[in-house]
Parts: C-alpha cells; structure tokens; sequence
C-alpha cells in the first residue's frame, strides 16, 4: 500500500487541483488548488506538513472506511496504527524524503541515487518477490491467494494480517475459533488431494483412499 500510494502521487496530477477542475474546489483548500490543504495542522511541525490533502490520502481512506465497514474496531485500529503513517510516509517519500529528491541503498548493492518513483517501484516488485517467490512458493508450497482472487489479494490481505495481530492480542475470540476451524478444514482438505493425486499418479486407488476415508467420517 506504501508504495502503490508513492507511486500514484509521483505519477498523477495533484489531488487538490483535480478537485478544483471538477468544482470541488472547496475540498481542495484555499490557493486555487496551487497548494494541497494540511488535513492535521495540530501534528508536531514535521509530521503536520506531510498531511496533505493527495492520493495516498485518498487510497488508505478507501482502505480504511471499507475495513472499518467489515469491522469497525478493526477498521479504525488499522487506520490509526498503520494508515496514517504509511499516509505521511508515503508524502514525505513522493517529497524527496528530505533528502534532494535521491535515494540509495547501499545494503542491496545499490549505490547509486534514486528517485522516489524508482525507489517506491523496486521497493515494490521486490515486496511482490518477496511475498509470492519466497513465502508462498519456497517457505508454504502453496499457490498465492492471487491466482484465487485478485480483490483479497490486493485489497483484503492486508485486514487479514491486522486480525492475526487482533487475535493475539484477545480480540474476538469465537471468531477466531471459527476461523482456525475454517483453516484447519482447508488444510485437511488440501493434504487429501494431495494424496489422492500422488496415488492416482503411483498407479490408481488414490480415490478409493479418499472415499474410505470420507465414508468414515460419515
């Protein structure tokens, strides 16, 4: 989410001079749209800055609001916690980071200065890299939720991981009974065809296991 929202805000217009070209020009704050209205005056100098009225505004309110509607306490730890920094992060990133608009990472082997665009781009890819490649194919075995579903990969992931932290903590409780329930049926289910398929693939009688196995549990 970070760096989708650095990216959309080097890469598109200004949010607050959209809003004046479509006659929003209330929302955009005094100046014509020329400058972006602080949203949180009240935050310490620095920080106060960086709470521009823009696109990393814009999507992690998306997020926020739609995670709130699933779950209100949830949905608003989330924007606290995790939103709002990620917004200022994300604006001060876009800015330059205070740092002339380059950026290096000598750790990776990069040395040379990049710009917040290149920067938040690899940041990116490598995330997705990180995500797929070495959790999901390396460390789980599994396919990535993405081949099931675009949308939860994208927008519902990060809520799920938001509840992990939830649960630990105490939160909801039956829920989350109900849930490793639900994972633990998956799971069951998944190791089955699993068996089946290597049986099948051994010379038959995977799907006679399948059904033994079915007809006792009934």
């Amino acid at each position: 989410m970070l760096t989708l929202a650095v990216l959309l805000e080097v890469h598109l217009p200004p949010l607050s001079s959209l809003l004046v070209k479509a006659g929003l020009g209330g929302l955009a704050g005094a100046g014509g749209g020329k400058a972006a209205p602080l949203l949180l005056p009240f935050l310490p100098a620095p920080l106060a800055g960086l709470s521009l009225l823009n696109w990393p505004f814009l999507v992690l309110s998306l997020y926020a609001v739609y995670y709130s509607f699933l779950d209100l306490f949830a949905g608003l730890s989330w924007s606290a916690c995790l939103a709002l920094p990620m917004w200022l992060a994300a604006t001060a990133w876009a800015k330059g980071g205070g740092m002339g608009g380059s950026y290096s990472f000598p750790l990776i082997g990069i040395t040379a200065p990049l710009s917040p665009s290149r920067s938040a781009g690899i940041v990116h890819l490598l995330s997705w890299l990180v995500q797929v490649g070495i959790g999901h194919a390396a460390i789980e075995g599994r396919r990535p939720a993405l081949v099931d579903s675009f949308f939860q990969s994208v927008v519902l992931a990060g809520l799920f991981a938001w509840f992990e932290l939830l649960f630990f903590a105490g939160y909801r409780p039956k829920l989350k009974k109900e849930v490793d329930r639900r994972v633990a049926a998956d799971a069951e289910r998944r190791s089955m065809f699993v068996e089946a398929s290597g049986s099948r693939g051994s010379g038959g009688g995977g799907p006679r296991v399948t059904r033994s196995r079915s007809s006792k549990r009934a």
